[in-house]
């Protein structure tokens, strides 16, 4: 199947990239990108491409990574409530002690004041556990 656009071309124009699609019909389409926008984009590409070789190294020296999400917790959680989490997919270990889990995806606290010291950056997410939450 033939593509039915064709770009015509590309300029730059104060900062902005433009492109001219041109349909079989001789219909013209315009569509502006920030060069900024595609600069972030590049970039993230870039750093997406950098942690995918650095993971497959890491697989090649140790092995197969465990692909299981770690959870930090804080306060007691409720062992029935912890139980919803499959233990071959999760990790749960309380934060602040001694069999601390490294670099947690997630933290789960009840009443916990929590602070920026308490979040490392690889946490995504924060959840509040307990009754009421």
């Amino acid at each position: 199947m033939q593509n039915v656009f064709s770009v015509v071309r590309r300029a730059g124009v104060l900062g902005l990239k433009r492109e001219v699609f041109e349909a079989a019909s001789g219909s013209k389409f315009y569509r502006t990108f920030s060069t900024a926008e595609i600069d972030m984009l590049q970039k993230l590409l870039d750093d997406a491409k950098r942690r995918s070789t650095a993971q497959q190294e890491v697989i090649e020296e140790e092995g197969e990574i465990s692909s299981k999400f770690n959870i930090g917790t804080f306060n007691a959680i409720s062992q029935l409530g912890l139980k919803r989490f499959p233990a071959k997919k999760y990790n749960i270990v309380p934060l602040g002690t001694d069999k601390t889990v490294e670099d947690p995806h997630a933290i789960l606290l009840r009443s916990f004041k929590l602070g920026s010291e308490h979040v490392p950056a690889s946490v995504r997410a924060v959840a509040r556990c307990g009754a009421g939450a």
